[in-house]
């Protein structure tokens, strides 16, 4: 039964997650300025390179409670960067983010996620990024917790067996970028995270800085 109820749940977390993504699109294209739909040659001539950014991490998750350090790091690209793999995103000023994260969640339990993150941003960073900005994302993760068995227990107290949680991670995220020069980024940001799986609920909200420098392309 438990089977069966965790097999509908995992379709399900990932059409929730594609809806919200398509919200987040809706109220992207409903919210540009000039409401143009860019064709390639308003873009760069060359798009600007993609930062690799890394950074230590605290977060908090319903099973355990308690806050937790880790570090994280990612891949972020800027629209017109982004529009290099798909072109909508400049219209939509709309960055992508390939990201992973490594935490503990609870005595002996570790979780370690990847995945891509769709950055709205509240300025226009097409063609010139601004030195600061604000932004909300929403992704989709592949995450996972192992735990080395006997010496972990679980919320109600029963001794665990050894072996790991894997399921999709809904992810939400705000913060800022920070440029204080063309070569250096910083990033501020809070995520929720949504991870239930076997019926452990590991979701939980952790907050990250990052700082990194440009990768050519």
């Amino acid at each position: 039964m438990r089977a069966r109820r965790q097999g509908r749940r995992t379709p399900a977390i990932a059409a929730a997650c594609l809806v919200g993504v398509g919200l987040l699109l809706a109220w992207a294209v409903g919210a540009r300025a000039d409401g143009i739909v860019r064709s390639s040659l308003d873009r760069p001539d060359r798009a600007p390179p993609p930062f690799l950014v890394l950074g230590p991490s605290v977060g908090d998750t319903r099973a355990e409670g308690g806050l937790r350090p880790g570090f994280s790091g990612g891949l972020v690209l800027t629209p017109a960067a982004g529009a290099e793999i798909f072109p909508p995103l400049y219209d939509l000023n709309l960055g992508l983010v390939l990201h992973g994260e490594y935490r503990g969640v609870a005595q002996g339990r570790d979780l370690v996620a990847a995945g891509l993150v769709a950055r709205r941003y509240f300025r226009d960073q097409r063609r010139e990024s601004t030195p600061r900005a604000a932004f909300v994302g929403l992704g989709l993760d592949i995450a996972q917790i192992s735990f080395p068995g006997a010496a972990a227990a679980d919320s109600a107290g029963e001794a665990t067996a050894a072996g790991e949680l894997r399921n999709y991670s809904g992810v939400l995220e705000g913060g800022w970028e920070l440029r204080p020069s063309p070569r250096t980024l910083i990033v501020a940001l809070v995520r929720w995270r949504r991870f239930i799986d076997a019926g452990l609920d590991y979701s939980g909200w952790s907050c990250h800085l990052q700082a990194g420098f440009p990768i050519p392309w």
